[in-house]
């Protein structure tokens, strides 16, 4: 019994391995024709073979198409949390969705990561200003208030969901008016030590 090999591009063996199985075969035949092996039980071997390379390249299949369908998964999470940080930060992104994008799944994901990674970056330092001035606005109000508990970036908690320039701006206004207030609080404290002062003199 002979076997042809198929080679075609793009799943085809290489000619080196294509070689390889035909002297392969031929070597079998030999042993066969040596041991007087029968046409039957050569094709039942054969077909056995046939099943065990199949079975090879169908787990190879099922892998590969398993790390397409997580390729797919990271580029549908990279999308979305892209659109959920974009929103948060109020921010444009020059950048269509995978979906409309050309070229194979690793050259997306090529595209994407660069750009997810960077605006990772612009919300923890985003962050890092509203911690900085929630935290202050704390401390001013608990000290208006006269409370004299110590107020650290660890007791503030930012909402993530917001962290647009334009709320970063209110809170800095807000932080100055509060300053202003510290201040006018200050100034009157001030003035009556010194009224207290002069009535004692």
């Amino acid at each position: 019994m002979s076997i042809t090999v198929s080679v075609s591009s793009p799943l085809s063996l290489s000619k080196s391995a294509t070689t390889t199985c035909s002297s392969l075969l031929q070597e079998l035949q030999e042993i066969w024709d040596e041991i007087g092996e029968s046409d039957s039980e050569r094709d039942k071997k054969l077909l056995q073979v046939e099943q065990e390379c199949l079975d090879i390249y169908r787990r190879n299949v099922d892998k590969e198409r398993k790390y397409k369908a997580e390729l797919h998964l990271s580029l549908a999470e990279a999308d979305a949390e892209i659109s959920e940080l974009v929103s948060a930060l109020g921010e444009q992104v020059s950048l269509p969705l995978s979906g409309k994008m050309k070229g194979t799944l690793k050259q997306k994901l090529a595209v994407i990561d660069p750009v997810l990674k960077d605006i990772r970056t612009k919300k923890h330092e985003r962050i890092k200003e509203f911690l900085n001035i929630e935290t202050q606005i704390a401390a001013i109000c608990a000290e208006i208030a006269g409370n004299d508990t110590v107020i650290s970036p660890t007791d503030i908690q930012v909402s993530e969901q917001d962290l647009t320039g334009k709320r970063l701006g209110e809170l800095k206004s807000h932080l100055q008016e509060l300053q202003s207030e510290k201040n006018l609080r200050l100034q009157r404290v001030s003035s009556y030590m010194s009224a207290i002062h002069d009535l004692t003199v």
